[in-house]
């Protein structure tokens, strides 16, 4: 997809519009919360297709859309982990994420394009990568309990399922959707999710 200026100006609308978390000295101005990232997710997917929110920080280019695509990056998580854990041994009365988003504000876009995430909640959800195993990584499967009470765990396999059931549905798997499935799926409810995601969030 060629970004053009009507897509940037889209971008800026749809951030701006997105309901935040309520601002306080955890939280910042641009911070979604869980089920939001999922509504936004879905829409940007409406408007941009496959297309990945890097490709927008590279085509920024004034102080406005740069402030913005980046600090949106930078509070919702979509970078790399930019600090080493000493960065944090001094200051244990300061969180942990307002030290990395106060570092991060101060890079150049350059730098911040550089730390991007691919595998961040927005992306498209890559099982590959996610349930890889190296030395460094090790994948987070989720468990739920379902109404019969039994256990239902999120492995590659049932998490490709979800994947592809919600590509079924018409929707773009961002990571963000697939993951927020697990629990409705283990309920039972999956139909009432793909509904809510449609929906902006209602039933």
């Amino acid at each position: 997809m060629n970004i053009t200026i009507s897509d940037l100006n889209q971008l800026q609308i749809l951030i701006f519009n997105t309901p935040k978390k309520e601002k306080n000295k955890f939280n910042t101005r641009n911070e979604l919360s869980k089920q939001t990232k999922i509504v936004f997710a879905y829409q940007y997917h409406l408007l941009f297709g496959n297309t990945s929110f890097i490709e927008f920080l590279k085509c920024s280019q004034t102080p406005t859309e740069i402030k913005l695509f980046s600090h949106f990056a930078i509070e919702n998580n979509m970078l790399k982990n930019l600090l080493p854990d000493l960065c944090y041994e001094f200051k244990r009365s300061t969180p942990k994420k307002k030290i990395e988003i106060e570092y991060a504000k101060r890079l150049n876009l350059k730098d911040i394009i550089k730390a991007y995430n691919h595998q961040n909640w927005l992306e498209p959800f890559n099982e590959n990568e996610i349930f890889a195993v190296s030395a460094h990584k090790h994948p987070q499967i989720s468990s739920f309990i379902t109404p019969n009470g039994s256990k239902i765990t999120f492995d590659k396999e049932n998490a490709t399922k979800v994947k592809m059931a919600i590509i079924d549905q018409g929707i773009f798997p961002a990571r963000c959707i697939v993951e927020g499935a697990y629990g409705p799926v283990a309920k039972n409810q999956f139909a009432q999710y793909i509904k809510q995601v449609k929906n902006g969030g209602k039933i």
